[in-house]
């Protein structure tokens, strides 16, 4: 009756691990995800000394915090 016992702990706990390995596996971890409209944008002919100004919009889509640590007009 004992070993019945301990068999079946045995298995549950066995049971419980794989269950809880198949799960966790399935989950990506968290992780920022940058979503923007668009990327380019044609200013058309700007004349010399002429100010030309866009606002791009960056949305964080992801999970965790997205940090922009460098941004150039290239």
């Amino acid at each position: 009756m004992k070993d019945m016992k301990i068999k079946g702990i045995c298995i549950f706990i066995t049971v419980m691990l794989i269950l809880v390995t198949a799960v966790s596996e399935g989950v990506p971890p968290p992780a920022p995800k940058i979503e923007m409209a668009s990327v380019l944008h044609n200013y058309g002919e700007v004349m010399q000394g002429e100010r030309i100004v866009h606002a791009f919009t960056i949305r964080n889509e992801g999970t965790a915090d997205l940090t922009i640590e460098k941004a150039s007009p290239d």
